[in-house]
């Protein structure tokens, strides 16, 4: 977890090759978090969250529930899928 700006930020990386569900520590005194890029909050209860990961993703959280999201990562997933990406060796 880092501060900055008096915001708190949590990087969370899935480093397996496989999807795991997670449990999360925070300080008791935040009670929601917004994934950042994805448009969702989590409820923080006693303290702590789940969220589950698939194969090596990354979830960047924050107490920031005002945080302006740059992009949306659903909508870049969908327009590299619609893409046809050729590779010239």
């Amino acid at each position: 977890m880092k501060e900055y700006k008096g915001k708190r930020y949590i990087i969370c990386v899935n480093v397996e090759p496989e999807e795991l569900n997670i449990e999360i520590n925070v300080p008791k005194n935040i009670k929601r978090s917004k994934v950042i890029s994805e448009n969702r909050i989590v409820e923080v209860k006693s303290g702590k969250f789940s969220d589950k990961f698939l194969p090596y993703e990354v979830h960047i959280y924050t107490n920031d529930l005002n945080f302006q999201d740059l992009f949306d990562l659903k909508k870049v997933e969908e327009k590299i899928k619609k893409r046809r990406w050729v590779v010239y060796l």
